[in-house]
């Protein structure tokens, strides 16, 4: 993950989709850090991912935003610290998008889950206009990666 890259980071801590009580999913502790990893090229990400493995901060790895959205409707992360990190360009279902992260966010948008967007990406100019469409996520931006691996670290 360097500076070339175009990644988002965000953190979340939210029911799933049918609104189910707040219990930790099987295989998870209660309040265990958890990073949900969006990125097709998941590689790119080993080292930042061996550091927060080292930390107890479980990873999970998904390639799509597709895959992204089951695994949050599967599981109920209210009782979890629970972040996500996505790439912003992608090949989803072998179509080269050059916005999915910023369309993942648009999704996440409509669920109105409550919680703060760390976008990682090499250019954040954007970030202004995005705040505003995207209202109901609390978003911020940086291309600084001591920042996002910061983040990601729970630091």
């Amino acid at each position: 993950m360097g500076a070339d890259d175009d990644s988002f980071i965000l953190l979340v801590q939210v029911q799933n989709a049918a609104g189910t009580a707040a219990t930790s999913p099987p295989g998870y502790t209660a309040m265990q850090k958890v990073i949900l990893w969006v990125d097709d090229h998941p590689e790119n990400n080993s080292k930042i991912m061996a550091r927060a493995a080292a930390n107890n901060i479980k990873v999970v790895q998904v390639r799509s935003t597709r895959e992204a959205l089951e695994f949050l409707d599967k599981n109920s992360w209210q009782s979890c610290d629970f972040r996500i990190i996505t790439d912003m360009h992608r090949i989803e279902a072998g179509i080269e998008v050059k916005d999915a992260g910023i369309q993942f966010i648009k999704e996440l948008h409509f669920r109105k889950p409550p919680f703060p967007v760390l976008l990682y990406c090499s250019w954040t100019g954007n970030i202004a206009r995005w705040k505003q469409e995207f209202d109901a996520v609390r978003l911020d931006a940086t291309s600084d990666a001591v920042t996002a691996e910061k983040f990601v670290l729970f630091l």
